[in-house]
């Protein structure tokens, strides 16, 4: 069953947020899990409604990024990868929706390939933000390593298996991006590099 990834900050006070207090990697602003924010709500029920300002029913198990207004997933498509009718059209995509009315601004699906993927184990890996440029990265369960603007246009992608040997092990599981001044870094298990790369 698809997660619902719910904008948690929209129900926690969103309207406190500011290009400043965006979250842009999955550990926050400062890579530490902590929010310099202030004024969130104490309580919140999506049962009720009570302090939530939007959800969606797209979701998984990667953390949403929060930058500029907008929010950003990745995470598997809806087809049932219980269902051998439909697990050969299960594939990966990220979800890019409006911070404040949550209206779903872009979606870009891709193939998932290179690695056995059950649904109950995979580890999806979360996007990260580079907030001078507004582009978007992900490390995809198959070993694309891809970078979207704001708007969900596709600047670049490689393929971390075949130019660097990367090894996807049994779930997908990889890690994700963050960003050091003017690189992007991301770590992966290779069994070897340059000339030797490969199985």
């Amino acid at each position: 069953m698809m997660l619902r990834a719910i904008c948690l900050l929209a129900a926690v006070g969103i309207c406190g947020f500011s290009s400043a207090d965006d979250w842009t990697h999955w550990r926050g602003p400062n890579q530490n899990g902590v929010s310099p924010g202030t004024g969130f709500a104490k309580t919140w029920s999506f049962a009720t409604g009570e302090n939530v300002l939007w959800s969606a029913d797209t979701g998984g198990r990667s953390t949403p990024i929060i930058m500029n207004g907008r929010v950003y997933i990745d995470c598997r498509t809806h087809h049932d990868v219980n269902d051998p009718k439909e697990v050969i059209n299960s594939r990966e995509q990220v979800v890019c929706w409006d911070l404040y009315s949550g209206k779903e601004l872009w979606r870009k699906e891709f193939n998932v390939f290179q690695t056995d993927i059950p649904a109950p184990r995979v580890g999806w890996a979360s996007m990260c933000g580079d907030p001078e440029t507004g582009n978007v990265y992900v490390h995809s369960v198959s070993g694309m390593l891809k970078c979207f603007t704001a708007d969900g246009d596709l600047v670049w992608e490689h393929s971390m298996v075949e130019e660097y040997g990367e090894i996807l092990g049994y779930g997908g599981r990889i890690q994700t991006p963050i960003i050091d001044e003017d690189r992007l870094v991301v770590s992966f298990l290779a069994a070897n590099w340059g000339d030797s790369k490969g199985p």
